[in-house]
């Protein structure tokens, strides 16, 4: 396979349909269930994302301040 199956293509496969009616597993609790999880990892990758530029802005910050601490007590 060349790419990852689509939700539609998913959900049109016959294979996973006949695995679907057997467990009792409606399309519909299948597609909400997707989209939970896709709006639960988006949240998560953009909470890491915020937390990694903060970390950077930070790490940068602190080597700022101490690099001018330096020059401020030379030429002090």
């Amino acid at each position: 396979m060349e790419h990852e199956l689509t939700l539609k293509e998913l959900t049109a496969d016959p294979l996973i349909l006949m695995v679907m009616r057997a467990d009792g597993v409606a399309e519909d609790s299948l597609q909400d269930l997707m989209k939970q999880v896709a709006e639960t990892e988006v949240s998560r990758l953009q909470l890491q994302m915020h937390q990694t530029r903060a970390d950077e802005f930070y790490a940068r910050l602190d080597e700022s301040l101490a690099h001018n601490t330096k020059s401020f007590r030379r030429n002090g």
